[in-house]
């Protein structure tokens, strides 16, 4: 998957730097969230389960992309559902796995970062594992300039987003902080600790 991800990065001719040291798993990545190709962005760099709204399993080619990555799909609307998705990544963190969280619950146009749910960050604490911040900043290629029209927060059709994207040379910026210990931690200080981390990832 990594190397398919890779592939279908080139064809949309978009680009990828990295920054920063991946943590090795177990752990749980927390990221902002702006675009559908957060998830195939950061498959391409280390082998990840990621956790979404069930909805993402039905949408036209990423919900195909996203079920062959294994994700944990979790029903926003339902508190059974989000009790689950927690004990489904805490055992995967348990058995060494790399999870990726979006915790602002929705995408954003790229320019800041909604503050973090921290239900979900129950997980590692649960589990024992580290929490590493990651920032993703999308930017046209010729101008530097942070692309807006990579960005999907649902006003568009999916179908539009992706075609405005492969239109435009997009160079994603994955940015790594240090991985954090969830020991004596409470969800909400991890959230908030977390959140803090990922701006200023992604204002550097």
């Amino acid at each position: 998957m990594q190397s398919w991800c890779s592939k279908l990065l080139r064809m949309a001719g978009v680009s990828i730097e990295e920054t920063g040291r991946r943590a090795v798993g177990p752990v749980m990545l927390v990221s902002n969230h702006v675009s559908w190709l957060d998830m195939i962005a950061i498959q391409c760099l280390c082998p990840t389960r990621f956790i979404a709204k069930s909805e993402v399993r039905a949408w036209p080619v990423i919900g195909a992309i996203a079920s062959r990555l294994g994700t944990i799909y979790i029903d926003r609307q339902s508190s059974r559902s989000a009790a689950a998705a927690v004990g489904s990544v805490a055992a995967h963190l348990r058995a060494g796995e790399i999870v990726v969280l979006f915790p602002e619950g929705t995408t954003t146009d790229g320019t800041g970062v909604q503050p973090f749910r921290g239900s979900l960050l129950q997980a590692p604490i649960d589990a024992q594992a580290r929490v590493q911040p990651v920032a993703l900043i999308y930017r046209e290629s010729d101008t530097g300039l942070i692309c807006r029209r990579a960005s999907y927060t649902g006003s568009d059709g999916l179908l539009e987003s992706i075609w405005r994207t492969v239109s435009a040379r997009v160079t994603v910026r994955i940015a790594f902080g240090p991985a954090l210990d969830t020991d004596g931690q409470n969800r909400r200080s991890l959230a908030l600790s977390l959140h803090s981390q990922v701006e200023e990832l992604r204002a550097s």
